[in-house]
């Protein structure tokens, strides 16, 4: 806030800004962090769940990409390279002998890439609904919003002689002292 406040403001008035305003955005502060923890609570104190179709599907083509690398290894492994063309007989027991026994023989490596497939799926939708619920819930709605209700109207007319020399009382230093201050 202070880098904004002395972007922003003529260097006269900026502390006096700062200490203005700054009580506002302490309170801003604290909104904004009681959003985030409430954003964050599912995450933190519940098991990962989500009812965004996304993941299934994400989860589907990476199962789809598995299957279909583990039977390109078997024909490899049987055939050699897939990229030229041959002519062979093939008996189709055979073949379905060697791709039934691949996915027979595994099913904890099965399960362990159901389950690292699914993680990956969750936290790629959890990680999106984070950011924008962060991004509008918290920074939007929270901040911003709100940001103008620091300085606004109301709120400069209802300040004290002793509040606006705050704010003033270097500018009129510069005045009175012959420099002259440059307004942007």
């Amino acid at each position: 806030m202070v880098a904004i406040v002395d972007y922003i403001a003529v260097e006269e008035t900026a502390d006096g800004l700062v200490r203005l305003i700054g009580q506002g955005m302490d309170i801003l502060k604290q909104d904004l962090d009681l959003k985030l923890d409430e954003i964050l609570r599912p995450h933190v104190e519940m098991h990962p769940k989500t009812y965004n179709h996304y993941s299934t599907d994400k989860v589907q083509k990476a199962q789809s990409r598995q299957r279909w690398r583990r039977i390109e290894m078997i024909l490899r492994e049987e055939f050699g390279d897939l990229n030229t063309q041959m002519y062979t007989t093939v008996e189709p027991l055979h073949l379905l002998n060697l791709l039934d026994d691949d996915i027979e023989a595994d099913m904890e490596s099965y399960g362990s890439d159901l389950a690292v497939d699914f993680m990956k799926a969750y936290y790629k939708v959890a990680l999106k609904k984070f950011i924008d619920d962060f991004s509008v819930l918290g920074i939007e709605q929270c901040f911003m919003q709100k940001m103008s209700l620091l300085f606004s109207s109301e709120v400069v007319q209802s300040l004290t002689a002793k509040e606006i020399a705050g704010v003033t009382a270097r500018v009129m230093q510069t005045m009175l002292s012959g420099n002259s201050v440059l307004v942007e």
